[in-house]
């Protein structure tokens, strides 16, 4: 399982419950955070981009194909999250795909 939790007011830190996975994340040329707005934290990892709604990774982008988004319903915020989001980079036609996909973006890039 992967999230996101609050150590302290600015600061976030990545949660992987395997170390294995936490591994294979850090093989990547570059990663960054920033919270877009209130309980939306955008992970960027090279050039993909993953939405987290709370502490939950939502949705991923990565140029030159379509978004991806969590085809579960965690609550009618979250799914605002990903309206919000996916405006806010101009990305139409979002693919639903399941929870555990787009966890796996995050264990398998790099």
């Amino acid at each position: 399982m992967i999230s996101l939790k609050s150590i302290e007011d600015n600061q976030i830190k990545l949660s992987v419950d395997d170390p294995i996975e936490f591994f294979i994340i850090n093989k990547v040329n570059m990663i960054s955070l920033k919270s877009v707005a209130a309980n939306q934290t955008e992970l960027s990892i090279d050039d993909t981009m993953v939405l987290f709604s709370y502490n939950t990774p939502v949705a991923y982008h990565t140029p030159g194909d379509w978004a991806r988004i969590t085809e579960s319903k965690f609550s009618q915020t979250t799914t605002k999250h990903i309206n919000q989001w996916l405006k806010r980079h101009g990305l139409e036609n979002p693919v639903s795909v399941s929870q555990d996909t787009i966890e796996t973006v995050l264990i398998f890039r790099g």
